[in-house]
């Protein structure tokens, strides 16, 4: 009987686990974001973008009028988050998005806009 419930726990513990680990199978991206980027509200709208889809990373300015986007996510969410990259806001015009993975930094708890 003993034996049984060892099992049974054994099993459970190992969906959990298993099942826990597939669902954080979090990757870590830099996009490059090139057009009209900059002194358009882009930094504020990928911010509030990237905290909605629950993304952690940073946005800054580059000294040659891109924005740098680093970003940790699943697949699902970078690729949701490359799309609202490609839309930007209203003023902004997006020619181009260079995009590589890089490794996770776990200093990142949420989304944030670096000066």
């Amino acid at each position: 009987m003993h034996k049984k419930l060892y099992l049974l726990a054994f099993f459970l513990i190992i969906l959990f686990f298993g099942c826990k680990s597939q669902v954080k199978n979090e990757k870590a991206k830099i996009f490059i974001v090139e057009g009209i980027v900059q002194g358009v509200g882009y930094r504020d709208f990928t911010q509030e973008a990237a905290s909605s889809i629950g993304l952690k990373g940073f946005i800054s300015n580059k000294t040659d009028g891109t924005v740098e986007v680093y970003a940790i996510g699943t697949d699902t969410q970078l690729e949701m988050l490359k799309q609202k990259l490609k839309e930007g806001p209203a003023r902004s015009k997006v020619e181009n998005i260079v995009e590589k993975e890089t490794k996770i930094d776990m200093k990142y708890k949420n989304f944030k806009i670096k000066q």
